[in-house]
């Protein structure tokens, strides 16, 4: 009925919206990486992939820096924000797939020890571990990628704050950054009891 597959189709969504809020903050933090890697601000048009297809780089100004940290914030508190929002939705939905998961397991070994194995049985059984792993991958995938778009950011930093080309107001503001990201990373809790990345 359609009673039972509510759950189910609620949780695809709830996973799919957070997984979407979760993708774009990572590309977010891509961009930032791109700006820093060019080591300047970019003009130029953008193709389809949302890359710059054609860019002048400018040497980097402590007001560049200041508008990348201030972004860089901006995406923290939307990541907190995001998980304090959903920390409870994430884990009623990473409890009700294992304690479905537990049952289906106990169901299967139950037919397969009385050898009543049905077509339909076993078809329940790989639907539902296709699913279960369908929105675990996708939880822990958007989180992974966004954490690790993340972690690059401090390494462009450190590579510009190699350079000896860049202004002592410029390399103070690198040096605000970097302690910023070393500080302050990108993580996405649940409640407090794990991390989906």
């Amino acid at each position: 009925s359609a009673v039972n597959f509510f759950p189910i189709i609620v949780n695809v969504i709830t996973v799919i919206n957070y997984s979407s809020i979760v993708f774009s903050i990572g590309e977010r933090f891509k961009i930032i990486n791109h700006r820093l890697a060019h080591k300047g601000s970019l003009t130029g048009k953008y193709n389809s992939n949302n890359y710059f297809q054609s860019f002048l780089c400018s040497p980097l100004s402590a007001s560049d820096i200041r508008s990348i940290k201030t972004l860089y914030m901006r995406l923290l508190d939307i990541s907190r924000s995001l998980s304090n929002c959903y920390g409870v939705i994430l884990l009623g939905i990473n409890s009700w797939i294992c304690l479905c998961t537990f049952s289906v397991c106990y169901a299967a070994m139950i037919h397969f020890e009385m050898h009543r194995i049905t077509f339909w049985a076993a078809s329940v059984i790989v639907t539902w571990a296709f699913y279960a792993l369908f929105l675990v991958f996708i939880l822990c995938f958007s989180c992974h990628s966004t954490v690790e778009a993340n972690r690059s950011t401090m390494f462009h930093i450190q590579k510009l704050l190699l350079q000896r080309n860049l202004t002592k107001e410029t390399m103070e503001e690198l040096r605000q950054m970097a302690l910023h990201v070393t500080t302050l990373k990108v993580e996405f809790p649940v409640c407090g009891m794990f991390s989906m990345n």
